[in-house]
């Protein structure tokens, strides 16, 4: 099976996750997460591992896009589940792949390449995971209530981050 293969079939919950291992998989990123080389797109359109490259780990966007491609839309799914909540399994599946996906991502943002400093950045950053593993285990569990409580917590994290880095925001 091709790596592609397997990471979309991992996050197909997630209409975002997918658009996100899209683009992982595009600038070759995705083999270096599973330990393999980096993909090349062959002439047919489907990506192959070029076995003989080198893993990346330089970032395939940058911070902004980071923020306004994925963290917007997975802590806004967060944001308005309560006003908005999932109305099948499908709905609350793809919820869950928001939370994971932001979780995952926020954990990412620890990593030297993204960190802007060892302490504001990561005390910020770490607030950002906490809340959104607390968004994943609430919509695992299907519970509106803890969704709700999530919101203040959630918001926050953008609030500081932004208070700290992103002042014209």
């Amino acid at each position: 099976m091709r790596t592609r293969d397997v990471v979309v079939g991992r996050i197909r919950g997630s209409v975002c996750c997918v658009l996100f291992a899209s683009a992982l998989i595009v600038g070759g990123f995705s083999n270096a997460l599973l330990g393999g080389a980096p993909a090349v797109e062959t002439s047919s359109g489907s990506a192959e591992v070029d076995e003989e490259a080198e893993p990346t780990d330089a970032p395939v966007g940058t911070l902004a896009e980071l923020m306004s491609l994925v963290i917007l839309p997975t802590s806004n799914a967060l944001l308005y589940a309560p006003s908005r909540p999932p109305e099948d399994e499908a709905g609350w599946l793809e919820l869950q792949g928001q939370a994971l996906t932001l979780a995952e991502i926020s954990r990412s943002l620890l990593d030297e390449e993204w960190a802007l400093d060892d302490d504001v950045w990561v005390a910020d950053t770490r607030l950002m995971i906490e809340a959104a593993k607390t968004g994943f285990e609430a919509a695992k569990a299907r519970d509106l209530d803890a969704l709700l409580e999530l919101n203040e917590p959630l918001y926050q994290t953008c609030v500081t981050c932004h208070d700290d880095y992103a002042v014209s925001y």
